[in-house]
């Protein structure tokens, strides 16, 4: 007579009690895995949001059609609506909804002081709430862009003083309060001005030419002087 083949009872239970051991085992690991996986999401999307800002901090312009170095002055959560509104400065995949939202579906938060070169991006991170050691944080640093345009209005500015040279050896006369475009004879239609678009100023005192920088006021910490010039009294 054929025996029958098949489990007990005790095998059945001893096979339900592993595969409970290893469920216990396999859904921390699983949980660990899609906190990783949502974190580095959002640390993409921070990454490409940096390069965004950056862009709309290179090339955003005032109702005069001059570089005005502001970072966007919207309010803080970043929405769908401020994505729209950068368009001109974002690729089009960024200007999907996703992006104002970090991988747990809470906006990201845009910190921006006027004035800055810097501004911060948040995520709330998997606990969302504030403030905690888990949020994921990006600064965003406009130095880059601002030294890059400090180089060119330095380059600049070796071309005006060399004019008035020449301007001088012609005859004629700068004094504090003329600007560059006194010098139109002697150099072309960039080189006098600076970055933001606006003439550079005559310092007499100093003898040199010089830019308001970015926020068009003169005697801020943001003017450009010629390299090499001290400007301390």
């Amino acid at each position: 007579m054929k025996k029958k083949v098949g489990f007990t009872l005790l095998e059945v239970i001893v096979v339900i009690i592993i595969v409970g051991i290893l469920a216990g085992l396999l859904t921390p690991l699983a949980s660990i895995a899609i906190r990783r996986a949502k974190i580095k999401e959002t640390k993409e999307k921070l990454e490409e949001l940096n390069n965004a800002l950056l862009l709309y901090y290179q090339n955003a312009i005032d109702a005069q059609n001059k570089l005005i170095a502001e970072f966007p002055n919207t309010g803080s959560d970043i929405s769908e609506d401020d994505l729209t509104n950068w368009t001109s400065y974002l690729d089009d995949y960024i200007t999907k909804e996703n992006y104002a939202y970090d991988a747990w579906r809470v906006p990201f938060k845009y910190t921006y002081n006027v004035g800055a070169v810097s501004a911060v991006l948040r995520s709330y991170g998997p606990n969302r709430t504030g403030s905690d050691d888990d949020d994921i944080v990006y600064i965003v640093q406009a130095k880059s862009v601002w030294s890059k345009w400090r180089r060119i209005a330095q380059e600049r500015l070796r071309k005006v003083n060399s004019a008035v040279e020449r301007y001088k050896r012609g005859g004629g006369e700068i004094t504090t309060g003329d600007t560059s475009e006194k010098l139109s004879g002697y150099l072309s239609g960039n080189d006098m001005y600076d970055p933001w678009g606006r003439p550079f100023r005559y310092n007499e005192t100093l003898s040199t030419f010089y830019s308001d920088g970015a926020d068009g006021t003169p005697g801020t910490n943001d003017d450009v002087y010629p390299s090499g010039v001290d400007t301390t009294p």
